[in-house]
């Protein structure tokens, strides 16, 4: 298992995290807080867990510059193209 060099918790211990709210009621907002991470993150975490179980916690991959939907697929550059990207007789809009 690869756990991202910035997670503040490997997939084992979101399981935990979410299992003392779960089984023994404690505030999610507390425990995310001990464990450093937002609320809408340990949200998350208990939304996933609930539809997919404990493989639902393990690191997702961020895959934006490949695939069909990708930046780089989709992504026109007029500006490198030599053309001005500026409508004629005035300065470009921001």
């Amino acid at each position: 298992m690869h756990t991202h060099p910035n997670a503040r918790l490997t997939p084992l211990g979101r399981e935990r995290l979410l299992r003392r709210h779960i089984d023994q009621g404690e505030p999610l907002a507390v425990l995310a807080a001990q464990a450093g991470i937002s609320l809408r993150t340990a949200y998350k975490w208990l939304a996933r867990y609930r539809s997919g179980g404990h493989t639902s916690l393990e690191d997702r991959v961020f895959a934006a510059l490949s695939g069909e939907h990708s930046i780089r697929s989709n992504c026109s550059t007029p500006w490198t193209s030599g053309t001005s990207a500026a409508p004629s007789g005035g300065s470009p809009r921001l």
